[in-house]
């Protein structure tokens, strides 16, 4: 399996997105049971969608990588970390076994000096612009 970029995941689930309202709104002979099931799914794919597209149009973080000293790969980890990806997620993504995020993760931990996933977004987000970073109003 082949990496898959913010961007290709977006897209992905936008075709998807697309194939199940073309088949809730076109295809009459859809039977209603397939048709509630495209219909609970439909909603599920939008947040995706969103959610991925706002990963997508995240600024790559190589003032944060340099300064923390994280490898390309620890960057695309924390990346997919920071738009609420499980570990399990980020390997599938990152087409590596979810025990190789596990290890970048804990050396991401060392890094950065932090304990938690949620830390290290934090201290990444507060030296980069990765996504989820808010701008200071004033």
């Amino acid at each position: 399996m082949a990496h898959l970029s913010a961007r290709d995941y977006a897209e992905a689930l936008a075709l998807g997105l697309q194939l199940v309202e073309l088949a809730v709104r076109r295809r009459p002979r859809i039977a209603a049971r397939e048709r509630r099931r495209l219909e609970r799914l439909q909603p599920r794919l939008e947040r995706m969608a969103r959610l991925a597209q706002r990963c997508s149009e995240a600024p790559e973080t190589p003032r944060a990588a340099a300064a923390t000293h994280l490898t390309p790969r620890e960057v695309d980890v924390m990346r997919w970390l920071a738009c609420g990806k499980t570990d399990a997620d980020i390997a599938t993504m990152l087409a590596i076994s979810p025990r190789t995020v596990h290890k970048h993760l804990e050396h991401i931990y060392e890094k950065l000096g932090v304990e938690t996933r949620t830390a290290a977004v934090m201290r990444l987000q507060a030296t980069s612009s990765m996504p989820g970073k808010r701008e200071a109003r004033g």
